[in-house]
């Protein structure tokens, strides 16, 4: 078990799926909304389970191709 506390070590984010678009001339793009994590403040269990609070920075919205 391992308590984390403030700022993460290493920069992450939370990232939901929100679907597929078509550009025209571009092949298929995934479409994200990102969440930066800022802090956190919970415990992990064996570097899988997380239990505890997130604070997260404003949104963005990002674009990828498969």
């Amino acid at each position: 078990m391992k308590l984390h506390f403030g700022k993460t070590l290493y920069p992450g984010c939370i990232r939901f799926h929100r679907g597929t678009i078509m550009a025209k001339g571009y092949s298929d793009q995934q479409c994200y909304f990102e969440h930066p994590i800022s802090s956190w403040f919970g415990f992990s269990w064996f570097g899988k389970w997380f239990v505890g609070f997130i604070k997260t920075e404003p949104t963005r919205d990002v674009r990828g191709d498969r």
